[in-house]
């Protein structure tokens, strides 16, 4: 598969309307047909243009403007097909010279457009100059190699450590927390991420340590983001030694209907371990209490410690007092908390 551009400009009632500048994926369909047919069709396709409009293509793909006046032999099915698509749009293409248009002259000089550096070079040197902390790591014995070097484009030498053959220039105190910002809100990355990212490109000491708190201190990752997920122990209970004293339940559901029931009350003897399934037609609070007692209550008699989760048919308030008619005290497992 490969990405393929377009840049053309329109031109309706003499006005000329610039199309924007994309790409689009081109699939294996789309491979057998040349990148002028790809274009043109790309770029008429989906723009609604009014039948009493005069529509001028002014393309700076000069092979276009033959694509009516050619011999029909020369073109696939296909080809023939989506002509006949766009003759209904328009049959005017006209080639305009890149150097003509200033629309389309625009749209290819996107790379030489460059956003403001959140650092002020001329005072990150003298930074550089007055840091003590720099002066005594440039003093001292260490692995790292620092040199002068000029910044591109500005009448301004920094200090650059060159050891690991890439050049890394040494950042000082006030602007390690710019440059960190600048780097990590462009996708707010991981630590790990970060610290690479930051690594690659600058140097001080310390800088893993530091980037790494303020990766895991900053706001919107801990807003949008799970770092880690807590594991809680296993909880411990005593062992029942009677049976029906202890029971859980839970419901089940909602069910392939059989006659007319769709949930399950599922009931376990945690000393003997003997399961009951009571079939109910809805999960109401009143049809749960009702055929808890009438299903287990008049048969295994009234257990001490029923335990449910944090369903809110088994939390509500009838099947609170449900329970505290029968003298018994219900016990809720504790919710999941990443």
């Amino acid at each position: 598969m490969r990405n393929i551009s377009l840049n053309k400009s329109l031109s309706v009632h003499a006005q000329t309307t610039p199309k924007k500048f994309s790409t689009r994926i081109q699939n294996k369909c789309s491979g057998t047909l040349s990148l002028s047919w790809q274009q043109t069709i790309g770029e008429l396709k989906g723009n609604e243009v009014s039948t009493h409009s005069k529509l001028q293509v002014n393309p700076d793909h000069k092979p276009l403007i033959y694509a009516f006046t050619q011999k029909h032999e020369k073109c696939s099915q296909r080809q023939i097909q989506h002509l006949d698509w766009i003759g209904q749009i328009s049959t005017d293409i006209r080639h305009i010279s890149v150097s003509l248009s200033v629309v389309i002259d625009s749209f290819s000089r996107i790379s030489e457009i460059e956003m403001p550096s959140p650092i002020d070079y001329k005072e990150f040197a003298k930074a550089q100059l007055s840091d003590k902390e720099f002066q005594l790591l440039k003093s001292c014995t260490n692995s790292l190699t620092l040199q002068f070097f000029k910044v591109e484009g500005i009448d301004t030498e920094l200090f650059y450590n060159v050891s690991t053959g890439r050049r890394r220039p040494f950042f000082t105190k006030e602007f390690r927390r710019r440059i960190f910002e600048t780097l990590h809100n462009l996708s707010h990355p991981g630590v790990k991420a970060t610290v690479k990212l930051v690594g690659d490109r600058f140097l001080w000491p310390g800088y893993k340590k530091q980037v790494a708190e303020w990766t895991r201190c900053c706001v919107p990752c801990q807003r949008g983001k799970i770092q880690r997920y807590t594991v809680s122990p296993l909880g411990t209970y005593s062992v029942s030694r009677h049976r029906f004293h202890h029971v859980h339940i839970d419901l089940v559901g909602p069910l392939p209907p059989s006659r007319c029931y769709t949930y399950d009350l599922t009931c376990v003897d945690r000393f003997s371990r003997w399961p009951e399934a009571i079939p109910l037609r809805d999960f109401k609070s009143e049809t749960v209490a009702f055929e808890f007692y009438a299903n287990w209550i008049a048969r295994f008699g009234v257990p001490e410690t029923p335990t449910s989760d944090q369903g809110r048919q088994l939390g509500s308030r009838l099947f609170r007092e449900f329970p505290r008619l029968l003298g018994v005290k219900v016990v809720h497992t504790t919710p999941y908390h990443p």
